[in-house]
């Protein structure tokens, strides 16, 4: 990555890890003005778990006071029902820098 002058925001930067539990991990990343949100499951996917993902994820969202963004490539439908269980909500599709076609969620 090119160094950037002070003051001025890089166009993207580092996932930040905001809660670290047992079973998962939520993270969130700038990316200009733009905060994408990261949720990796590492445990068994049981309803206990997803409510206490939901809960998590509600209050950093509280905390975070803006809205938050996932990418999810079109051919990846289990994580677009995943991201829609949460509330996320389609809000356009585009090509991705790779060539991938993309879908743009928000909450």
């Amino acid at each position: 990555m090119a160094p950037h002058r002070v003051g001025v925001m890089p166009s993207h930067s580092f996932k930040v890890p905001v809660v670290v539990r047992p079973g998962y991990l939520i993270s969130l990343e700038r990316f200009g003005a733009v905060t994408f949100g990261h949720i990796d499951v590492t445990a068994p996917y049981t309803p206990s778990l997803k409510r206490q993902i939901a809960a998590d994820f509600q209050l950093v969202r509280q905390l975070q006071g803006a809205p938050v963004f996932i990418h999810v490539e079109r051919t990846n439908t289990k994580l677009a029902r995943f991201a829609q269980s949460f509330g996320f909500r389609l809000i356009t599709s585009c090509t991705d820098a790779q060539g991938v076609n993309t879908d743009i969620y928000a909450i």
